[in-house]
C-alpha cells in the first residue's frame, strides 16, 4: 500500500468496518462450513493448527449456538484437543463409544433455534459425542496454505442444525 493511503485506509477500517467475525457470526443462525488450512501461514497466529483464528471462529460458532453443550469444562477442554488436530481419524478416536443415532436424536429434539437446551440431563460423555458430531459436521479440514487454490471436493453444502431435523 502507498504511504500516503495508510493513515486514510487505517482510519476507514477503525471505524467503518467491523472486521470481529466471531462477533457477527452470533447472529447468524443458518447453515455453516468453516474451511481450515492446515498450513495457513497468513491465518495462524504461531504456525501451527492451535494458532488458526478459525479455531477461535469455530468456537464462537458452538459456543452461541450450542451454550448447554459448551457449559461443560470437560467438552470445551475436547473442543480444545479436538482443534490441535488435523483430521477426522486422529480425532474419533477420542470419543468414546461415539453413535451418530444418539447424537442425531438429541438433535432432533431441539429444532428452533436457540438450542440452549441441547445437552440438558446429559453427562459428560454423551455431551461429548453430540459436541463432536457437530464440531464433524462444521469444520472441514484441507490440506495446504493460504494461496493455494481450494480443491473442488471441499465445495459442499454447509451444515446446519435445521439438516438433522
Amino acid at each position: 500500500m502507498p504511504e500516503f493511503l495508510e493513515s486514510v485506509t487505517v482510519n476507514c477500517c477503525k471505524k467503518y468496518f467491523n472486521l470481529h467475525n466471531a462477533k457477527l457470526i452470533e447472529g447468524y443462525a443458518g447453515p455453516i462450513r468453516i474451511i481450515r488450512r492446515s498450513r495457513d501461514e497468513i491465518i495462524s497466529t504461531n504456525g501451527y493448527l492451535n494458532g488458526n483464528r478459525g479455531n477461535y471462529l469455530l468456537q464462537a460458532v458452538l459456543l452461541s449456538r450450542y451454550p448447554g453443550l459448551f457449559a461443560d469444562d470437560d467438552v470445551r477442554m475436547k473442543l480444545d484437543e479436538w482443534l490441535d488436530m488435523a483430521n477426522v481419524t486422529q480425532r474419533q478416536p477420542t470419543v468414546p463409544r461415539f453413535d451418530a443415532a444418539f447424537c442425531k436424536r438429541h438433535i432432533q429434539a431441539h429444532p428452533n433455534p436457540p438450542y440452549t437446551g441441547l445437552g440438558e440431563g446429559l453427562n459428560t460423555d454423551e455431551k461429548t459425542m453430540i459436541a463432536y458430531y457437530i464440531f464433524s459436521r462444521i469444520l472441514t479440514d484441507c490440506e495446504g496454505g493460504h494461496n493455494d487454490p481450494l480443491p473442488p471436493k471441499y465445495f459442499k453444502e454447509p451444515w446446519s442444525h435445521a439438516h438433522e431435523t
